[in-house]
């Protein structure tokens, strides 16, 4: 218990008040919210992870419609190939995987940007596994472009984006890092 002299008395924080008997809330405390995020700024780097990791998803989508690959065809021409236009049969069958990763890049990037805690963990984790299979997806289409003839800019661009992905990725894990210990429910700790 205490001394009569610290009734009122407010937590270094200033969130608490000692009633005689125990700590109560001033009211000012920020409630987090049913996803485990609080209200307050974000650390840089998970801000900046999160809109580089948007922006390389449209740099990933963008490499799909250019040729990553220019091949002869035998009779002394040029064909080229892109992710949404092989130029053989089943080649739309290599369409949905750069796909899910657009998709699942701007998901785990807003997850990034709006929420706190495990799930932006998660979130930043799934960042860096997208990007780095990304970038081994796309140093395949450029090394079948090389072996089999020249690299195209679709190839760049997709390396260029995969490795922005996984920047992102990286960068909104330091920002777990960064972020303030949440409070505690007893100012005593």
């Amino acid at each position: 218990m205490s001394a009569p002299g610290e009734v009122g008395r407010l937590s270094p924080d200033g969130l608490w008040r000692w009633d005689g008997a125990r700590w109560v809330s001033t009211g000012t405390a920020q409630a987090p919210n049913a996803l485990g995020a609080s209200a307050g700024r974000r650390p840089w780097a998970a801000l900046t992870g999160g809109i580089v990791s948007i922006a390389s998803a449209a740099v990933l989508l963008a490499a799909c419609f250019f040729p990553y690959g220019y091949y002869s065809d035998g009779n002394g021409g040029t064909y080229s190939s892109s992710i949404f236009n092989g130029g053989y049969a089943g080649a739309g069958w290599q369409i949905p995987e750069p796909l899910f990763v657009v998709l699942a890049a701007i998901a785990a990037a807003i997850v990034v940007l709006a929420v706190r805690g495990i799930v932006r963990g998660v979130a930043s984790g799934a960042l860096v596994a997208l990007g780095l299979q990304t970038l081994m997806m796309w140093i395949t289409y450029a090394g079948t472009a090389i072996s089999g003839g020249r690299i195209g800019p679709g190839s760049w661009i997709g390396l260029a984006g995969s490795l922005a992905l996984l920047m992102g990725g990286m960068l909104a894990l330091i920002g777990l890092f960064m972020e303030p210990p949440a409070r505690s429910a007893d100012p005593a700790q």
